[in-house]
């Protein structure tokens, strides 16, 4: 089944370079309060949804719970003027220092909303997802081999 929501997309192509479609590559965007639906998402749906790009919203994340859902990374970005940027910053720190591909992106300049500059952002995160997310060996068809 796949999730629909208007918050919550698959990636299924990132300008022709990946495709994040394939099940061991799926990958979720969320943003704002959409945020906390799709940690439960991951977390209900384990090894569905690998990569989590989550955007604007400080929500506890736990490196365990990520890793029973399956997650193998998460890229965060938070506005430099938002209300959000102090707990994702936390976030990313605290899951940096158990060992968990984490990474916070920082919108110059914003406030709850994209800088000018998301689109080279979102493609650092993304470039970081794919990296972090490495071959799995129990997927031979995966393409980010």
């Amino acid at each position: 089944p796949t999730v629909k929501s208007g918050l919550v997309v698959t990636i299924t192509k990132t300008r022709g370079r990946f495709s994040l479609a394939t099940p061991a590559t799926r990958a979720s965007r969320a943003a704002s309060r959409a945020v906390i639906v799709a940690v439960r998402i991951a977390a209900s749906h384990p090894d569905r949804w690998p990569l989590l790009v989550l955007v604007e919203a400080d929500v506890t994340l736990q490196a365990a719970a990520l890793r029973a859902a399956g997650v193998r990374a998460v890229a965060l970005l938070a506005g430099e003027r938002s209300g959000q940027l102090g707990g994702m910053r936390a976030s990313a720190s605290a899951l940096e220092r158990a060992g968990f591909p984490a990474r916070l992106w920082v919108m110059p300049d914003a406030g709850h909303h994209y800088s000018t500059n998301i689109d080279a952002l979102m493609a650092a995160a993304l470039d970081f997802l794919i990296a972090a997310h490495g071959p799995r060996a129990t997927d031979p068809g995966d393409p980010l081999k």
